[in-house]
Formats: C-alpha cells, sequence, structure tokens
C-alpha cells in the first residue's frame, strides 16, 4: 500500500475518532436511586438502583412478589417512594409526575378497555384524555389501528375481542400519544404463541424507531430475544443486572447438560462436575459450563445403564439462570411476603369486589320478589319470593 493511501486512511481514522469524541452524551430516560417502597409490613421494593438508556429495551424480571410492578408504578408516577428518588427524562416524577406521564405510554397487566365500545371509540377516547385535537388525532388512530393490524376488528365492541385483540388494543392506547418512554407490565401473558410473536415484532419495531421500552414478564424467552439488558430482582433487591448473554455466560455457562438423575447418582458424578453450577428440579438434574461435549461422553460412561434415561446437552439460556437463582431463594419468609401482598390487595378491594355479589341479588329480590309478589300470590304452588329466590342467586352468581 502506498504511503499517500496509509496516510488517507490514517487521517479518516483520527478524523472519525474525534467526531466520536464530540457527540453529545444523552442522559438517561429513567434513574432510580436507593428507591424503597413499603405496603404496610411488607418492604416491596429495598434500596433499589436503576438506569434506564434512551433506545433501549430494558426487562425488569422476578418472581411473583419480587416487587416489578411496583417499580413501573413509582416510575410513572402512581405510586410515590417512601425514600429515594426517580427521575424520568430528567425530571423528578414527585415534582413533575404530570409531564413525566404526557411524555410516556403505559400497558397495564390488565387490559383497561370500555368494552362497550368498539377499538376506535376507545382510541378516541383516550386521545381525548391526552388533549389531542383532530385531524391528528384521527390520523394517529388510523396509524395505529394499520400499524397494530387491528383493522379486522376496528369497529368491533371491545367486549367481543379474543385476548390477543385487547391487548393489541391496550397497547395501540398506550402509543397514542406517540410517547418517549413506553411501559410494558407483562404484555404477552395469557396469550398463544402467534399472536406473542406478533406482539414481539411490533415492540422491536418501535425500538428500531428509537423508543425506550421498560418492561416486565414471566416469559425468559420474550426477555431474552427482546431486551438490550435485564434486571432480576427478588423480594424487592436487585440481584443482578446486565446484558442477558453476558448473565449466562458469567454466572452459568455457555452450555448445560440434563439429565435423569437420582440425588444418590449425583453423588457419585461429584468428581466429574466438580467446580460447575449444578441445579436439580426434581429428578432432572442441570450441569452447566463450558465445552460439556467430554462431559456428556463421561457423564454416559459413569452412570449405570437405565431405560429411556433422557439426556439433552443444549445452549443455556435465561430461564436456567432464572431458575437457578430462584430455586435457591425460594423459602418461608418469600411465601409469607407474596401472601402479605395478596392480603392487602383483598383489604383494599373486597368492597367492589365482593360486596356487589351480595346487594346485587337482594335489590332484584327486594324490587322484583316484592314489589311484583304484591300482586301475584302464589307460583307453582308456592310463593312468589320462594319461586325466584334461587333463579335470581343463580343469576347474580353468574
Amino acid at each position: 500500500m502506498h504511503w499517500r493511501d496509509r496516510a488517507y486512511i490514517f487521517y479518516k481514522l483520527l478524523e472519525l475518532s474525534v467526531a466520536m469524541c464530540e457527540l453529545p452524551h444523552v442522559p438517561p430516560i429513567v434513574t432510580a436511586k436507593a428507591v424503597s417502597k413499603r405496603f404496610d409490613e411488607r418492604l416491596a421494593v429495598d434500596a433499589l438502583d436503576l438506569v434506564v438508556d434512551a433506545g433501549q429495551c430494558f426487562g425488569v424480571l422476578g418472581p411473583n412478589g419480587a416487587g416489578k410492578t411496583t417499580t413501573l408504578r413509582m416510575v410513572y408516577g402512581v405510586v410515590g417512594p417512601d425514600s429515594g428518588h426517580i427521575n424520568v427524562f430528567g425530571l423528578n416524577v414527585a415534582e413533575h409526575g404530570r409531564t413525566v406521564r404526557s411524555r410516556l405510554g403505559v400497558t397495564l397487566q390488565e387490559n383497561v378497555v370500555i368494552e362497550s365500545l368498539s377499538a376506535i371509540e376507545n382510541l378516541r377516547i383516550f386521545g381525548r384524555f391526552h388533549l389531542m385535537r383532530e385531524p391528528a388525532l384521527s390520523q394517529r388512530i388510523d396509524e395505529l389501528v394499520s400499524y397494530l393490524e387491528l383493522d379486522s376488528h376496528a369497529h368491533v365492541p371491545a367486549i367481543a375481542l379474543s385476548g390477543g385483540f385487547k391487548r393489541r388494543l391496550a397497547i395501540a392506547m398506550s402509543l397514542l400519544n406517540d410517547p418517549e418512554l413506553l411501559i410494558l407490565d407483562e404484555p404477552t401473558t395469557g396469550l398463544d404463541p402467534a399472536v406473542r410473536l406478533v406482539l414481539w415484532n411490533k415492540v422491536r419495531a418501535l425500538k428500531a424507531q428509537g423508543k425506550t421500552v421498560l418492561l416486565t414478564t414471566h416469559y425468559m424467552e420474550e426477555a431474552e430475544r427482546l431486551c438490550d439488558r435485564v434486571l432480576i430482582m427478588s423480594e424487592g433487591k436487585r440481584v443482578c443486572e446486565g446484558a442477558p448473554k453476558d448473565l449466562i455466560v458469567e454466572r452459568l455457562g455457555r452450555e448445560v447438560v440434563e439429565l435423569d438423575c437420582s440425588a444418590k447418582e449425583e453423588h457419585s458424578l461429584s468428581s466429574l462436575i466438580e467446580g460447575r453450577t449444578t441445579l436439580r428440579a426434581g429428578p432432572r438434574l442441570f450441569i452447566f459450563g463450558e465445552h460439556n461435549e467430554q462431559l456428556a461422553v463421561d457423564l454416559r460412561a459413569a452412570l449405570p445403564e437405565k431405560q429411556e434415561r433422557s439426556f439433552v446437552m443444549r445452549p443455556a439460556n435465561l430461564e436456567d439462570l432464572f431458575l437457578a437463582h430462584r430455586m435457591r431463594r425460594i423459602s418461608w419468609p418469600h411465601a409469607r411476603a407474596v401472601s402479605l401482598r395478596n392480603l392487602a390487595m383483598y383489604k383494599r378491594t373486597w368492597k367492589t369486589n365482593i360486596l356487589p355479589n351480595f346487594f346485587e341479588p337482594l335489590f332484584y329480590l327486594w324490587s322484583i320478589g316484592i314489589g311484583l309478589g304484591a300482586y301475584v300470590s302464589e307460583m307453582a304452588g308456592m310463593s312468589y319470593v320462594n319461586f325466584i329466590v334461587p333463579g335470581l342467586v343463580c343469576a347474580s352468581a353468574m
């Protein structure tokens, strides 16, 4: 290569390095410092630190009762932390909650739609909550209906939509204001694999548009495919954080051998698996590490012949990492914490969830049984009230 060509390449590389140094620093979208939240006796989130960079898909993972949803609710300002602080878009959520919420979109665990209205009508009403005006509102609705493939069900009442289409509608509602940050709380729970794959593709497309996505999920495959970084929580605390593949390699290894193996047989294999991370789930033994081909050969030779012994060698995944931590952490304190959370939720909702089931049949009994019963002496050989009571109870229960 001529010296002039080398000098030109060197000059271009120097120019590129200077340009990279001059790139403006993009602050994180979400920053949480030492955030804690307590509900009565239960500490839901314990001194949690969280940083979500712009354009990133960030996953918050953990078992039930780990504090995932509480963390998300503090990020979008529905629940305030007891200590610590949370900044979103560089603004303190406690002080600028309305401004922060105007720039983000939220899809909750449960679909929040008006079931008597169609998908289009739901979107129109929700757009007015964001103070969107015509013709921009109608144009945005058309874009989202097309983007989330709701065209065929756009005018169908929400109560008649399938679970997958309701979920698409809920996500469309969270995208109406073109948010900079999209928060998804278990977005694909209960959906069939085909619908889940469609929604995964939509999340990838949003990330490609420069949107920041913060999600929780119980599907480890979903987190591994979508997330640039994940945070695993347990009992309100941070367990580990990083890129999914990096966490798997650092904490487990690239590969796993899984086989049916009793505890007694596992003890006899101690010399072969020494220094490797192992996990037992019932009769199934998981052995993690690198270059497991020779290990698999040695295990087959060391174990006694057993008819139909299941033996699998595969790449390790995020679900293995989650289970490896989860199996070590299942304990009475955690079970108690989950029970206390469910009890607290029951205390908050029992009036609206239970009392109506008692009041409804009593109201009908009074209005129909006593009111109309004054004009009907008997029916089928019994008083009118006794005649209608079983039917009213059954109808209310259904």
